[in-house]
C-alpha cells in the first residue's frame, strides 16, 4: 500500500486530492495538511509526499524537500509552478518528479506509483524547465534524453534501458552519444558510465545514494 501526505494550504484543493488518491486501491491518505511539518510528524514516514510550492504565507523550498527527503519519502511537487527558477531548486535537490496543477488526476495518480516505485515523473512542462536552465555547464538534454541518461547512468543495461523505452538498443546507444557529445561542449568528462553518473548526480538527474 502506498501511504501518501497531502502538503496544500488551499482545503479544497487539499481535500480533492485527498478523495482521489484514497478512492485508489493501492493507495492511503496518511497526512494533510497546509504545512510539510504534518508530513515530517507521520509515523512511519509517508511513501509520497504530494508538495504544493505556494503556501500560502510562506513557500515550500529545497529544505524542506530535503527534510523530506532524509526521513525515506519520495517528494512529488505537486504545483502551479508560477516559479520556475523554485521548481528547478527543488528537482536539483532530488524530488523524485514535478506534476502541474493542470494535469488530470489520472497522471498525478500515475506519478504517484511511479515515484512510489523508485522511478522519477517528468511531465512535458518539467521537461521544459529543465531545457531551459540558465546555468551554462549543464547542457540541454531532451525529455527523452534525461529518460536514458537517468536508466543508464543509474546502472540499467543500455538493452534494458531500450526496452523500458520502447526504442532499439541503437537508438538509446545513439542517445548516449549525443548526451555525452553535449557533456562535452560544456567541457565536462562523460566518457566513462561512472563520469556520466556523476555528472547526472552533480545536475539532479540522479539521486545521490543515501
Amino acid at each position: 500500500m502506498i501511504s501518501v501526505a497531502v502538503i496544500d494550504d488551499h482545503a479544497m484543493v487539499r481535500d480533492a486530492l485527498v478523495r482521489a488518491v484514497n478512492e485508489q486501491p493501492d493507495m492511503v491518505v496518511c497526512a494533510s495538511g497546509a504545512d510539510p511539518a504534518v508530513a515530517l510528524g507521520a509515523t512511519p514516514a509517508p511513501t509520497v509526499v504530494l508538495l504544493d510550492l505556494d503556501l500560502g504565507a510562506r513557500q515550500a523550498g529545497p529544505a524542506d524537500a530535503e527534510a523530506l527527503l532524509q526521513q525515506g519519502s519520495a517528494v512529488l511537487v505537486v504545483s502551479a509552478l508560477h516559479d520556475h527558477t523554485l521548481a528547478r531548486s527543488l528537482i536539483d535537490v532530488g524530488v523524485a518528479g514535478v506534476c502541474p496543477k493542470h494535469e488530470p488526476v489520472e497522471s498525478l495518480l500515475e506519478a504517484i506509483r511511479a515515484v512510489a516505485a523508485g522511478d522519477t515523473w517528468t511531465s512535458p512542462l518539467v521537461a521544459q524547465i529543465l531545457l531551459a536552465d540558465p546555468r551554462p555547464d549543464r547542457p540541454a538534454l531532451s525529455s527523452q534524453e534525461l529518460r536514458v541518461l537517468r536508466d543508464y547512468a543509474a546502472g540499467m543495461p543500455l538493452t534494458a534501458v531500450a526496452a523500458k523505452l520502447f526504442i532499439t538498443p541503437d537508438t538509446a546507444a545513439q542517445y548516449i552519444k549525443r548526451i555525452r557529445r553535449k557533456y562535452d561542449d560544456v567541457g565536462r568528462d562523460t566518457h566513462t558510465k561512472a563520469a556520466l553518473y556523476q555528472q547526472a548526480v552533480r545536475d539532479g538527474y540522479i539521486e545521490p545514494p543515501t
